[in-house]
């Protein structure tokens, strides 16, 4: 007889929401909780992490009672190493080359985590948002960023 497999996604999901209410709670410890009708700075907080930690625990009991659940899928790394290096790649170029030449590059290695990936669309896209963020950051806020640098 083999044992049913219960590490599946809702289990996954339930834990992963007890763990985050129980960091809230962690990190908010300190904060005065007060009453319901005088609430002190922790009181909601408390209150949303107590209701994530009561979710959590639902999906979890949900989770085990149906041992038939959805398996995990194989772990993906490359998009994961795509989107959480875009903004390094962003923060490594922009003060050299500008505003433009760093999102552009950040945006256009970020899309390459998708699939199918089109490398015109991408191009595009970086373009587009580089163009967006100077208009909004530069000319509308007034931000002294450059829009294209080059470095010397």
């Amino acid at each position: 007889m083999t044992t049913p497999n219960i590490w599946n996604k809702d289990l996954l999901a339930g834990l992963l929401f007890i763990g985050i209410a129980l960091g809230f709670l962690a990190v908010g410890r300190d904060l005065e909780i007060g009453a319901a009708l005088d609430m002190g700075p922790g009181y909601f907080p408390a209150v949303i992490a107590g209701l994530l930690a009561l979710l959590g625990l639902a999906v979890t009991l949900g989770a085990l009672k149906n041992r038939a659940g959805r398996s995990l899928p194989r772990f993906k790394w490359k998009p994961l190493a795509m989107v959480v290096g875009a903004p390094l790649i962003f923060a490594a170029l922009v003060d050299f080359f500008g505003l433009a030449p760093a999102l552009i590059a950040a945006v256009w290695f970020s899309t390459l985590a998708s699939r199918p990936w089109h490398a015109w669309k991408s191009l595009g896209l970086s373009v587009l948002i580089a163009v967006f963020c100077w208009l909004v950051f530069a000319l509308a806020f007034g931000m002294p960023i450059p829009f294209v640098k080059w470095p010397g």
